[in-house]
């Protein structure tokens, strides 16, 4: 599991102490009690990512930077990778001195492991403020075109009648379904510049997503995705998630004898009520 932090604090962690005093009864005390603390925050920041809960993750971090990181946090939370996200906390403040607890400002690094079993070493900041510890610096991992979400059941349970709604068009060539749930500017697509286009500066043709659908009928298609067994989602951009399915399929009247895969890649936009049919893409040799 590849992350990144989301900032870098500049926290004072060598502060230099007058002499080598030994820590008194009640600093040994205090510092426990900031291990335990350290240790519920780290728990809590994990079992919000896994979650998907990310109101409850901002709840850890210091108010003066929430707003800032709220986006990022929101979006971070939906990635497959924090799917039964874990940190191993206790063992990452168990050696934390009890001067870094004292002066307010710690930095761990600790294990962590998700439902996948992947298993890294990620490095939190801790900081106090007015008595109450925070996260003041945390890794997330990156967010990107085509990075794999696990998002929340509600949205699933949103996208899911939609994907199978659309599936089934395309298993019945009903181009007309597909074609008044885009936006206008998303029915039609550029066609493949051929080498004398490009020499001539020769603009593409515009091609309907309608006629793509169409053409479908002619093609032997092995088998048609299940939404209900299987919903691929990745993120496409902010706001955006795209279902992407690989189908396989031969054409020999058109030479396609061996087996290829028509991916077939539906873009979704939040709407008022859920989701909607932001762009529908088709891509394979046959299209």
């Amino acid at each position: 599991m590849r992350s990144m932090p989301v900032l870098v604090t500049a926290l004072a962690l060598g502060v230099l102490a007058a002499g080598c005093a030994s820590p008194k009864p009640q600093d040994l005390r205090y510092a426990e009690d900031c291990r335990r603390g350290g240790a519920a925050l780290l728990a809590s920041y994990a079992a919000g990512m896994s979650a998907k809960d990310a109101d409850a993750v901002l709840e850890l971090i210091p108010e003066r930077i929430r707003e800032a990181l709220r986006h990022r946090v929101a979006e971070a939370s939906w990635l497959s990778v924090y799917s039964g996200y874990e940190i191993e906390a206790e063992a990452a403040v168990e050696k934390v001195s009890w001067k870094k607890w004292r002066d307010g400002a710690v930095r761990v690094r600790a294990f962590t492991d998700n439902a996948y079993g992947e298993r890294a070493r990620e490095t939190f900041e801790l900081r106090r403020v007015q008595r109450k510890w925070y996260l003041a610096g945390l890794p997330l991992a990156e967010v990107f075109p085509g990075a794999e979400l696990d998002p929340p059941a509600a949205v699933k349970d949103q996208l899911r009648p939609l994907v199978a709604k659309y599936i089934l068009a395309l298993a019945e060539s009903n181009a007309g379904v597909i074609h008044v749930a885009l936006p206008k500017e998303a029915q039609y697509r550029a066609s493949r510049r051929t080498f004398w286009q490009r020499v001539t500066f020769t603009r593409s043709r515009r091609i309907a997503i309608a006629d793509d659908v169409r053409q479908l009928k002619q093609l032997n298609i092995r088998s048609w995705p299940d939404a209900d067994k299987s919903l691929p989602i990745y993120y496409a951009a902010p706001g955006k998630l795209m279902v992407h399915y690989q189908v396989p399929y031969n054409w020999p009247q058109e030479g396609i004898n061996e087996l290829d895969t028509l991916d077939v890649m539906m873009v979704f936009q939040q709407a008022k009520d859920g989701w909607e049919l932001a762009r529908f893409i088709l891509q394979g040799k046959a299209i």
